[in-house]
């Protein structure tokens, strides 16, 4: 057989689709050693066609592979003419849907290894013969659970479009007696598992999970395609009634819309692993370069009277929003003049409230901020104070938009989740409340949508040195998990709780701290992974999948003294720590090792510490007036910029 006229009918197929199309490549037994494999009566045409990089979203891709499909019928007869087959029930050409990202990372659903790169592939536009797919920066990936899913889409997709000249094979259909396939569940639990916080043996390959994460996924595209919400709620209807359900039923495009959806939400976690990778390299480099640190620039002293007690950063990285005493001031990076925002006043509490409050807190300002959070998207920024009380502030008007008494003790901690949907604090009072941030800016009757108090029929908490006493849980911390599922806690005597904040229920609770626990970040680059500093004057790395914590730094690298905070790097490389021994200490988190430790002159106690959210760029403030903004380069050196307040 001629592979010039193989040749000649796809490109005339191709011209005729009405459908635009990525380059097409015929690989395989006609091309091989010159075609010399070939055997027209029993040798199958594969072909490769890229998906175009404008076809992105789920139902658009899987509305392309229809039309890719019902065009496939009629090379089926070319092919069966030109090739003399004698049955027309069997398939001839097999077609091979690929997205760019699949080309990039070499994913072949044969599982064999360097298949893009080391195969022969004829261009049927052009007519030339590479090998491998031309003009393609070829990488690697390394997760199996990423890889397995995308081959097993790879795989769907190619049997979606099997047909022949007489049969649609439809082969996603699927009857069974569950909800949906069960491998198909069990793909979407490992999607689901990779950037899952609590994490359990079994997890990835649970049916059920990989369920929950399908159907919560269609919600999340609901509003997109009419089609994408039948098939929500038909799985909705069949999922709440699974014991009684005899036989379940989804049909081949329904089965490839979900299996599209599943690849939308893979693709986004390989980028994140990618990008996790980079950041790893890029670590190395500040290890293999001598870290030192300069004073590079420093802004003029500015009239302000009292001492900064917090600090927090914009996502945009920026403008920084700080606190003296009573009153909040927001200051944009390209300035070096703050504008002042507003206060806390004690006149706006009750009488009652102020009284016993006063009793409590002799030597204290009522309403003193004690923490300061921007939403994420930078419009409004929240301040707490020493009373309970906590308000939300327009960040552009800079006008004060609500102020409610959210508790009846101070407020020692506040967080946004990183979904934006939720703002949380957490009190003296015990309790930790979750609040919803839209209605949070404005409306003045908003209660909590969740309330956690102290587990309170656990009176003493077992340790490797026995029991101890635990009737009192003072929230002196707490931070959201990356997924915005988990509420976790520290408290005053070193309990790490975490909470799955829809069911209100403890997934790990532990004493890793003899003392209380003054800061708890998440990593960004690992929903597992957790820091904690203590007044006991250790760091503790929390592995939540691996359910261990491990101390960070021993004898001279540790802090001396008890820590104020730590701060995660964007990237999720690096940890920086602050303590009241007067130093900055800066952590390798995969090594677990001290990179840089810098002891601050005069005696000015440094306080907390808090990493830009966009870049490797850090901030503190210290116990007198002046905030100091760190920087680390490529070539590993630290600067630092002192806006002083004398």
């Amino acid at each position: 057989m001629d592979i010039g006229n193989i040749v000649k009918v796809l490109r005339e197929w191709t011209c005729q689709l009405d459908t635009e199309i990525g380059n097409v490549y015929l690989f395989g037994s006609p091309i091989h050693r010159g075609g010399s494999t070939f055997n027209s009566k029993i040798s199958d045409i594969d072909l490769l066609i890229e998906i175009p990089s404008n076809i992105s979203k789920p139902i658009e891709i899987r509305n392309w592979l229809k039309k890719i499909k019902e065009s496939k019928k009629n090379l089926e007869i070319e092919f069966l003419i030109l090739l003399k087959k004698q049955d027309a029930t069997k398939q001839i050409v097999s077609i091979l849907p690929i997205s760019e990202n699949e080309l990039i990372f070499d994913l072949h659903k044969s599982k064999v290894q360097s298949f893009f790169k080391s195969n022969e592939f004829l261009d049927i536009k052009t007519g030339k013969i590479t090998t491998g797919i031309p003009n393609i920066n070829f990488e690697t990936v390394e997760n199996q659970r990423i890889i397995q899913t995308i081959e097993y889409i790879q795989k769907c997709r190619n049997e979606y479009l099997k047909n022949s000249v007489s049969n649609d094979f439809n082969t996603l259909e699927y009857r069974g007696e569950d909800v949906l396939p069960k491998e198909l569940m069990r793909n979407a639990a490992m999607v689901e598992y990779i950037n899952k916080t609590i994490k359990k043996p079994g997890d990835d390959l649970n049916v059920n999970f990989g369920l929950t994460y399908i159907i919560s996924k269609l919600k999340d595209n609901i509003d997109i395609d009419e089609e994408i919400e039948l098939v929500f709620n038909e799985l909705m209807v069949r999922s709440n009634g699974r014991g009684e359900r005899k036989n379940g039923f989804i049909d081949s495009d329904s089965h490839l819309l979900i299996l599209e959806i599943l690849f939308e939400n893979i693709i986004k976690e390989l980028k994140l692993y990618q990008n996790n990778i980079s950041k790893v390299e890029q670590v190395h480099t500040f290890v293999n370069n001598k870290i030192s640190i300069n004073e590079y620039k420093k802004i003029e002293k500015l009239n302000i009277y009292n001492e900064i007690g917090n600090v927090a950063i914009n996502q945009e990285g920026n403008q920084m929003a700080f606190s003296q005493d009573n009153e909040l001031f927001i200051l944009n990076l390209t300035s070096s003049l703050p504008n002042y925002v507003g206060s806390h006043d004690e006149n706006e509490l009750d009488i009652s409230k102020k009284i016993e409050l006063k009793e409590n807190n002799k030597d204290a300002n009522l309403c003193s901020i004690t923490g300061i959070i921007y939403s994420r998207d930078g419009s409004h920024i929240f301040s707490s104070d020493n009373s309970g009380l906590l308000k939300c502030w327009n960040t552009l008007s800079k006008n004060l938009t609500n102020s409610i008494e959210a508790h009846s003790d101070k407020i020692t901690s506040i967080a946004v989740s990183t979904n934006n949907l939720f703002l949380a604090t957490g009190c003296l009072d015990e309790t930790i409340k979750i609040w919803e941030l839209e209605k949070l800016i404005t409306d003045k009757e908003i209660k909590p949508k969740y309330t956690f108090n102290k587990k309170s029929n656990i009176k003493r908490i077992h340790t490797k040195k026995g029991p101890f006493p635990h009737e009192i849980e003072e929230f002196y911390s707490i931070a959201f998990s990356n997924d915005s599922k988990y509420i976790a806690s520290g408290d005053q005597k070193g309990l790490l709780v975490i909470r799955e904040i829809e069911t209100q229920k403890e997934v790990y609770r532990n004493k890793i701290h003899n003392l209380a626990i003054h800061s708890i970040d998440f990593s960004p680059s690992n929903s597992s992974l957790l820091a904690t500093a203590s007044d006991d004057t250790r760091i503790k790395i929390v592995n939540l999948e691996l359910n261990s914590n491990v101390t960070l730094g021993i004898k001279q690298d540790k802090h001396q003294m008890g820590l104020n905070s730590v701060s995660f790097s964007y990237k999720g490389d690096l940890l920086v720590s602050s303590a009241t021994d007067n130093c900055i200490k800066l952590w390798q988190v995969d090594k677990l090792e001290l990179l840089l430790s810098y002891e601050r002159e005069g005696g000015n106690l440094i306080d907390k510490v808090t990493f830009f959210p966009n870049k490797y760029d850090f901030t503190t403030n210290s116990i007198e007036k002046n905030i100091s903004l760190w920087q680390i380069n490529k070539s590993g050196n630290i600067g630092k910029t002192e806006i002083s307040f004398d």
